[in-house]
């Protein structure tokens, strides 16, 4: 369970830093409100028995990596590489 779990954190870690933060919230939202998941629950009950973290526990990590420095300089840096990537590529044609 611990892996599933640290995966998920992984993949919303990954969509913050490229910039998809609210996209994948409403994306989990609608997942939770079609599934009829469990909105909160005990963490140590969770820990042992869920493979995915709860709607809130992915919600606040979301929250925490959007708002952490290495994050956003980390998304400033690649939205730099592919406008520079893409204009000096367009010199080429």
């Amino acid at each position: 369970m611990y892996m599933s779990r640290t995966f998920e954190y992984q993949a919303d870690n990954f969509a913050v830093t490229y910039g998809h933060g609210k996209s994948m919230k409403s994306a989990l939202t609608n997942l939770f409100k079609r599934n009829k998941g469990p909105l909160t629950a005990d963490p140590l009950y969770s820990a042992m028995n869920h493979s995915h973290p709860t709607l809130l526990e992915r919600l606040q990590n979301i929250d925490h990596q959007s708002k952490s420095e290495w994050a956003l300089n980390l998304k400033d840096y690649h939205q730099s590489y592919y406008i520079n990537h893409n204009s000096s590529s367009a010199n080429y044609l």
